[in-house]
């Protein structure tokens, strides 16, 4: 039977899902799950070259340094192909306009800054690195751990945890 016909049996600490399988109980950590199904659709979307985004009615500003500046520029092309609109506004400053739809505005800050981050322990410094980056977009955008889940919000996990590939 797939994870579609599971009905969760418990639910603990608000992270963890207990079903029963053929081959037993099994445990499903939430957020890793949501973590997995967010990776494989950015990954998907940005292949297909599906642009999917939401405007911001304010922009998110970030002061960069001129290192970030260089890397904001050359990261652009690959941050609009995941659903960010971004435009230098002025000397070190960036504005965010859009981002992709499950993101919250209030993590764009900060994500943009770990994407700099991330990178920076590349060599060159202002090399991208697709696969770490789609990996952190889909960390961010996951329900947490300790974040409460309905039961249909538990099933439906489950059921795009089965539809994921490679899961």
């Amino acid at each position: 039977s797939g994870l579609a016909d599971f009905v969760p049996l418990a639910y603990f600490a608000n992270s963890y899902i207990l079903v029963s399988t053929d081959e037993g109980l099994t445990l499903f950590d939430q957020h890793a799950a949501h973590e997995r199904i967010m990776y494989e659709q950015f990954c998907a979307r940005q292949k297909a070259k599906q642009l999917t985004q939401q405007k911001l009615l304010v922009p998110v500003l970030i002061e960069c340094s001129a290192d970030e500046a260089v890397w904001m520029n050359t990261a652009g092309p690959f941050l609009t192909s995941l659903g960010f609109e971004i435009e230098k506004w002025s000397g070190g400053t960036f504005a965010i306009h859009a981002c992709p739809p499950e993101l919250k505005q209030q993590t764009l800050s900060s994500l943009v800054r770990d994407f700099m981050q991330e990178s920076a322990l590349e060599t060159p410094r202002e090399k991208i690195m697709p696969d770490r980056m789609l990996k952190s977009l889909a960390c961010k955008a996951a329900v947490k751990f300790g974040m409460p889940l309905t039961t249909l919000e538990q099933q439906n996990l489950l059921r795009d945890l089965q539809k994921t590939p490679n899961n």
